[in-house]
């Protein structure tokens, strides 16, 4: 993704005065979560619960500390690093090398690689393309969960991902769609939300008969065997046992009032019809806009900075091509500018595989920089 950074100067003075501006604004937008602060917090317990899908620590990194009083003259005192306590899931203070189901920190970031799918073709986000490879390959699909520990927006590059056979770096296919396996789609550049979690896949063409497989998502690594890839269709689970305390929004609420009000309708589950890919899935947040200030709104850049969760887990871009008028709201979209005293109804449209759980949208009105002005949360 491409950042575009443009500065405009008129003269020393006004030059020194926008710079000013600039690093105070950047640095407060980049910083601002619509995620209520009190949303995410995990507890300090360093034991995995009895419902933990993780695997536990087999790089060899011991994460209990021993007391020194119950050592015996037979045994040696090992200096140990104690697991970090502000998150509740097992996790390898190794970068290199990990096992398949294991957690790497890298940053703010912890990381796992939850499955690795193996496939004869190319597969999309858009099952109707798919691309065939020669005889003597084959596809394979990192299945990748990240989680943001910071209290803080942060951006998570997935170009990182890269795979090596025997190794010899594997190819991505040569497709302008989005790689997608077992309903996991690829998502390129994200921004996470503070404690929240994402799940990403990519697609690598290896020739048949390797041996063994490198991962590599940033600066982990994870290290398998070509038995322990899988064909069959992966069931999600995720790796972190994160259950924050969801602030769920009431019906009617103002949830933003600043140079213009936004008052948040409702949500519901709608289907839509694409004439070419069939019948789609979309959780759709509902909003009115009210332009109280004296000036036209200019509302022809809402949208593309916003983000939702399912069950705290990222879901894709909000959607521009759905133009359906769903009770009488109009893709967000679609409108341009609200004149001074009036309003429009509004909807957010999120695609989705599963219609069932909690929620949220962080609706962020920035076009090159973050604001986050507001939060809706609810379940289903």
């Amino acid at each position: 993704m491409k950042r575009q950074r443009i500065i405009s100067v008129t003269g020393s003075v006004l030059l020194v005065c926008a710079f000013v501006f600039l690093s105070i604004s950047c640095s407060s937008s980049k910083n601002e979560s619509a995620i209520p602060e009190n949303n995410g917090e995990v507890s300090n317990n360093t034991e995995n619960s009895s419902g933990s899908n993780n695997t536990e620590n087999s790089s060899g990194t011991n994460n209990t500390e021993k007391d020194i009083s119950d050592v015996t003259d037979n045994e040696t005192t090992v200096q140990t690093t104690a697991i970090e306590t502000s998150v509740p899931f097992t996790y390898s203070d190794n970068q290199k090398g990990l096992s398949l189901g294991e957690i790497g920190k890298d940053g703010d970031f912890y990381i796992g690689l939850a499955n690795v799918r193996i496939s004869k073709n190319v597969q999309t986000a858009l099952k109707i393309h798919s691309s065939d490879v020669p005889k003597n390959s084959e596809v394979v699909y990192p299945i990748v969960q990240v989680y943001n520990s910071s209290n803080d927006l942060n951006d998570f590059d997935y170009d990182s991902l890269e795979v090596y056979v025997d190794s010899v770096q594997a190819n991505a296919p040569d497709t302008t769609y989005l790689s997608a396996i077992d309903n996991i789609v690829e998502l390129n550049f994200s921004e996470i939300d503070c404690h929240r979690m994402a799940v990403s896949t990519d697609a690598f063409v290896v020739e048949k008969g390797w041996s063994e497989m490198t991962v590599f998502c940033g600066n982990i690594s994870w290290t398998l065997k070509k038995d322990e890839v899988n064909t069959k269709t992966y069931e999600f689970q995720s790796l972190f046992n994160v259950e924050p305390d969801y602030k769920f929004t009431e019906v009617g609420s103002k949830i933003y009032d600043g140079d213009y009000e936004l008052i948040y309708d409702g949500f519901k589950i709608h289907t839509f019809k694409h004439s070419l890919y069939g019948k789609l899935k979309y959780a759709l947040f509902e909003f009115t806009i009210n332009n109280t200030s004296e000036n036209d709104l200019d509302y022809t850049m809402v949208g593309y900075r916003m983000r939702a969760y399912r069950n705290s887990f990222l879901l894709g871009a909000p959607s521009w091509s759905m133009n359906d008028k769903i009770d009488g709201y109009a893709n967000v979209h679609d409108v341009d500018s609200i004149r001074p005293g009036m309003s429009a109804k509004v909807y957010v449209a999120f695609e989705v595989k599963d219609s069932n759980g909690v929620f949220e949208c962080c609706y962020d009105t920035g076009y090159i920089n973050h604001n986050c002005i507001a939060y809706a949360c609810t379940q289903t």
